[in-house]
């Protein structure tokens, strides 16, 4: 196999055998199919870093028009032990940057952060996994909104340690395997140029260092080097700052150490963490902030979780009531002007229902006075008066028939 690529960056090719993919980690291969046609072919997949429960699994070379059915006639290769770190350093040291590719590294860095792996407990019960001494609990709040919009209470402010004691011996379980839990995190003026120290060390058993794949977000970064035990300033001068190649996963051995450099030029909120997905949840990560304050208008549907939902809900704050008094006062030429349109309303009613009452009873209009308001003559009036009376007499006249009609029994026989 020819090695040309390394998560998504060219490299200087070189001939393998075998390749160690950690999780997280992508690289292109050119495999040359001048084998006899005839045949098909085996490749073979083991586990690095832990003993393995399973066999290897296996990957079939057809050569056409071979059936797939057809099975190799050379059994699998065996892939290299679990534990042979030998072999995987050295495969990792042949992985360096393409001349024509690959721009070098700034020359010195302006921060360091040094990340001690440590192996841990909560309460002494629960095994967890700490950076530093912290072990990493995410906040309900994303860092980017919270960061944004200055929601300081959403997460701690305190940043973590930026090294370790130096006295601290790598080489046995921690002494105090308690840890504290915290999601402060690390910030970085724009342009800031960082060098990262990855530092293993003993897990919570004698004698066990774990291999950490580390991932991060947001960045491309230079691989200056891997070296044993602890880190300390004569490792500089191992450093290779001519072609270091471009990842965003690199490994660190048991009991060793691995050194990036990245520019920090991609502004947001970037979480570095080992790519072991069951180590991440256990508190395997360190949060890196970048020049947010450059972060243009964050998309709507990123602020849907924690405070950053409601940070720009203006809240309704309840008025006070106003005390109770007499109420609004009024004017007293108004009291007036309503008690005479009372007045007025009710002589006019009072009017119109005697002359209601009138009419129903055969009033006539004896009072000479009323005549010119009327437009009547005299003989007009006295039409109208005899009329009326005539009606009148006519109508009582016919309600009330005399004795003798009303009653047959006083008739002569």
């Amino acid at each position: 196999m020819l090695v040309v690529e390394a998560d998504g960056n060219y490299v200087d090719p070189f001939e393998t055998s075998d390749i160690d993919i950690y999780s997280g980690e992508s690289y292109s291969v050119l495999v040359t199919t001048n084998q006899a046609t005839t045949q098909n072919y085996w490749a073979s997949i083991g586990v690095r870093g832990r003993k393995p429960k399973t066999s290897p699994a296996l990957l079939l070379f057809n050569y056409l028009p071979n059936s797939v059915a057809k099975l190799p006639i050379s059994p699998p290769p065996e892939t290299p032990k679990w534990d042979d770190y030998d072999r995987s350093k050295s495969f990792t040291n042949r992985v360096l940057a393409s001349a024509m590719n690959t721009t070098k590294p700034p020359p010195i860095f302006t921060r360091r952060i040094s990340l001690l792996n440590t192996q841990n407990r909560i309460n002494g019960k629960f095994t967890k996994w700490a950076i530093n001494n912290i072990s990493l609990t995410l906040p309900s709040t994303p860092y980017l909104g919270a960061i944004k919009f200055g929601l300081n209470s959403t997460f701690n402010q305190t940043p973590p340690p930026e090294t370790f004691p130096k006295n601290y011996n790598i080489k046995i379980p921690p002494p105090n395997p308690n840890t504290n839990t915290g999601n402060g995190v690390y910030r970085f003026r724009s342009g800031e140029i960082v060098d990262v120290i990855l530092q293993n060390a003993n897990a919570l058993t004698n004698n066990t260092s774990e291999i950490h794949p580390w991932h991060l977000h947001g960045h491309d970064f230079w691989v200056l080097g891997f070296g044993e035990g602890k880190f300390s300033t004569a490792d500089e001068t191992k450093l290779n700052l001519q072609n270091p190649p471009l990842k965003n996963t690199v490994v660190i051995f048991p009991f060793g150490w691995t050194a990036i450099r990245f520019v920090a030029d991609n502004p947001g909120v970037w979480i570095f963490h080992c790519h072991i997905e069951p180590h991440l949840d256990m508190g395997m990560g360190v949060i890196f902030a970048e020049a947010v304050e450059r972060v243009r208008e964050i998309p709507p549907y990123a602020l849907a979780c924690g405070r950053t939902a409601t940070h720009n809900v203006v809240p309704i704050i309840p008025q006070p009531k106003p005390p109770r008094g007499p109420g609004p006062v009024i004017p007293y030429f108004m009291l007036w002007v309503i008690g005479l349109v009372i007045i007025v309303c009710g002589i006019g009613l009072f009017g119109v229902c005697l002359y209601r009452i009138g009419l129903r009873r055969g009033y006539t209009f004896n009072n000479l006075s009323w005549r010119p308001y009327l437009g009547l003559s005299d003989s007009q009036s006295n039409q109208i008066e005899f009329s009326d009376l005539s009606r009148s007499n006519l109508t009582q006249e016919e309600s009330n028939p005399t004795q003798e009609e009303s009653n047959p029994i006083l008739e002569e026989p």
